[in-house]
This record gives structure tokens, C-alpha cells and sequence, in this order.
């Protein structure tokens, strides 16, 4: 903890702007995960993810057949 406030102490104007903006970006992400959360985005999301890993199989499958034949 001694540390962590002696180097706070020695932080310039600059870097302690760029802490003010990365919060500022943390909090834009949180509140955007919060808001997502509240919706009923997580049945799409399951669909699409779904479908993708149904697609990706799929492909490999393929993939792998034509090089067998090969």
C-alpha cells in the first residue's frame, strides 16, 4: 500500500488524465455489459453461437473428408 501511494504522489498531470479517460472508458463498457444483461440478448446470442459452432463442425468435417480422398 506505501507503494502504491508513493507512486500516485509521483504521477503527472498527464498520466492522471489518462487514468480519468480509462475510467471513463470502463465504465462506458460496464454500463453497455449491464444493459446488454438485461435484455434478452442472451437467447440470440446462444442461437447464433450455436449455429456458428454447428458450421464450424461442419467445415472441419468437410475438410477433413476431402483429404482423405485426396
Amino acid at each position: 500500500m506505501i507503494i502504491l501511494i508513493t507512486q500516485m504522489v509521483g504521477i503527472g498531470n498527464q498520466k492522471q488524465h489518462k487514468m480519468k479517460m480509462e475510467d471513463f472508458k470502463l465504465m462506458i463498457l460496464n454500463t453497455g455489459s449491464f444493459a446488454i444483461s438485461m435484455t434478452d440478448i442472451d437467447v440470440i446470442l446462444k442461437i447464433i453461437l450455436l449455429s456458428v459452432s454447428i458450421g464450424y463442425t461442419a467445415q472441419k468435417w468437410y475438410l477433413i473428408n476431402k483429404k482423405k480422398k485426396q
